[in-house]
């Protein structure tokens, strides 16, 4: 991790801002990668359900080109094709210091009652574990 100013400098050479194109949608989005002629490839994915988005932006035009499942209305969406020689980054970005979140709202939750699934033993059954245990 840079320390220092410099460092970062160092590390991005002449990396310079050119452009915001702000996305379709409010939820966790990733860099698919930069194709050679300078298209951007990102996904989105975003609501309670994960639903997936991914777009292909052009600098000076935003978006040219969008898979959407629209929130589930399309589930069967075809992925953008990526072409060859995409330059792409590492994952996990959901999951670094500045973008984590929490873990993601899948599986069993508070709302599907898992107090109702999961109950305690009686002291009786607690008794006979101790002494099969041998604690």
């Amino acid at each position: 991790m840079p320390k220092s100013r410099t460092e970062v400098r160092r590390l991005l050479g002449d990396f310079r801002h050119l452009e915001t194109h702000p996305l379709r949608y409010a939820g966790d989005c990733r860099l698919l990668g930069v194709s050679g002629a300078g298209a951007i490839y990102v996904e989105e994915l975003y609501g309670a359900a994960d639903w997936l988005a991914q777009h292909r932006l052009a600098l000076g035009a935003g978006i040219v080109e969008s898979r959407d499942e629209r929130g589930g209305a399309a589930p069967d969406i075809r992925l953008l094709p990526l072409p060859p020689g995409l330059i792409t980054g590492e994952g996990a970005a959901r999951f670094s210091h500045l973008n984590f979140a929490g873990a993601r709202r899948r599986g069993m939750s508070e709302s599907e009652r898992i107090a109702d699934l999961v109950q305690g033993i009686s002291l009786a059954e607690k008794s006979a574990l101790v002494d099969f245990m041998g604690w």
